[in-house]
């Protein structure tokens, strides 16, 4: 069959639209070197045009020449120069040979080297409240717990997205009983996308390998189950595409098994729905099979997302983040401030974080990691003295970059506006190589005591 144009393929616009002649004569400069160009990049043979058309760009006393000029045309352009135009109206789009040559095959990346997680987005269970008309609550407290609304998720969601944290992890359960007041987590991030124009964000979605749809849509197996989850977050959402969608904990009971979910994760890549592909959970193990399974579809993997923080150091010590790096796989951290417990907040003096109700954790829970609550403490004063600034670095922002310092990108979960400033505080300093080794001696004698 007809090979299809390349032209087409790699988006350009028709000759009519680029400067070319629909119906002159000939071709214009512009279009041959725009056909010269597609076929070096692409590999492929430029468009030619219909037999009519091709016969109508030639003299009345040159149709005998239309033969010789299509083996011409059909034969392998040499390679393009870094300096070639296309046209002005792709030169626009692509750049320069080697920018476009460069949006191929991109790594994954998170530009600030910091997300959010919305875990408790929407989650009654953790402080949301609903009903408020978006009043913000943040400072309200009761039964041990912050209350925040979706008033407060919108202010926090504003100052990160101005201030360059625009990548924000998602999952189609978290805040799952607030979807019928629009406040699921998928939700809110549509909503607030919405109200930043100016800042779009890049939105990765978890999909959970479950056999029933929890937002009300049936049975999921097979590769379509996979796609059909993702396209339901995305319509949360009001987007076309996600920059990540990661699989869940590894789907060993998912009709269809494996090789279905990596089939899945494949199919929604190949339709556009999205731009990388990764992990929740994975452990070395589970993480080269994954690694494999998507090879033999064709897509890399990208992402790991596992919990690490200086409380919770296992995917340290048991393999999983040494698989990461030897795979080229990036590690997301959720939980970088380990529920709290890595945050100075709670500490075996203040049990409660000075908040009322029954302490989050106990003074026993909190005893293995007292000389790690004091050395945070010691090195954010270091810090702040080292910095001169103004405000003092907080415990919270010496965790959050350990965990930065250990390659992997942290997944806070900030619910209001003073978390976002802290969390973009954080953003303006990093450890000493010192700093780092004075953390990882207290937080594995705390691993130790456990």
């Amino acid at each position: 069959g007809a090979r299809p144009s390349p032209r087409h393929a790699r988006g350009l616009r028709p000759a009519e639209e680029t400067g070319g002649s629909a119906g002159g004569r000939g071709v214009s400069r512009e279009r041959k070197v725009e056909l010269r160009w597609i076929a070096g990049v692409s590999g492929a043979w430029p468009a030619i045009p219909p037999m009519a058309h091709a016969a109508a760009m030639l003299p009345r006393r040159g149709l005998l020449l239309l033969i010789p000029a299509l083996a011409a045309a059909l034969r392998p352009a040499a390679a393009p120069q870094r300096t070639l135009r296309v046209s002005m109206e792709s030169e626009s789009s692509f750049g320069s040979f080697s920018d476009f040559m460069a949006t191929r095959k991109k790594s994954f990346d998170v530009a600030s080297g910091m997300g959010v997680g919305t875990m408790a987005w929407g989650e009654a269970g953790v402080g949301f409240v609903t009903g408020t008309g978006g009043t913000s609550t943040g400072q309200r407290k009761t039964f041990g717990k912050s209350l925040f609304a979706a008033g407060d998720l919108a202010a926090a969601y504003k100052v990160l997205v101005e201030g360059g944290v625009d990548f924000f992890e998602t999952n189609e359960v978290y805040g799952l009983g607030s979807a019928g007041e629009n406040h699921q987590a998928e939700q809110l991030l549509g909503q607030f996308r919405q109200q930043n124009p100016k800042f779009p964000a890049d939105i990765a979605i978890t999909v959970m390998p479950s056999l029933r749809d929890p937002h009300g849509g049936g049975l999921r197996f097979g590769r379509r189950g996979v796609l059909a989850s993702i396209q339901g977050s995305l319509d949360r959402q009001g987007v076309g595409y996600a920059k990540l969608v990661q699989l869940g904990a590894p789907g060993k009971t998912y009709i269809g098994g494996r090789g279905k979910l990596a089939a899945g994760l494949a199919m929604a890549k190949q339709r556009g729905l999205v731009e990388h592909v990764g992990v929740v959970n994975h452990n070395a193990k589970d993480l080269e099979k994954m690694h494999g399974l998507l090879k033999k579809e064709g897509i890399d993997l990208a992402t790991n997302q596992i919990e690490l923080s200086l409380t919770n150091q296992d995917a340290l010590f048991d393999g999983t983040i040494g698989a990461c790096k030897r795979l080229g796989v990036k590690v997301l951290a959720s939980s970088p401030l380990g529920g709290g417990l890595a945050t100075g907040v709670y500490t075996v003096g203040n049990p409660s974080g000075g908040r009322g109700g029954k302490p989050k954790f106990t003074p026993q829970e909190l005893v293995p990691f007292n000389r790690l609550h004091t050395e945070l403490e010691q090195i954010a004063k270091e810090v702040s003295a080292r910095l001169e600034e103004q405000d003092d670095v907080t415990p919270t922002q010496v965790s959050l970059n350990w965990v930065r310092a250990k390659g992997a990108v942290p997944l806070p979960g900030v619910k209001t506006e003073k978390h976002a400033k802290e969390v973009l505080e954080s953003l303006k300093w990093s450890l000493t190589r010192k700093e780092v080794d004075r953390l990882d001696r207290v937080a594995q004698a705390a691993r130790a005591a456990m």
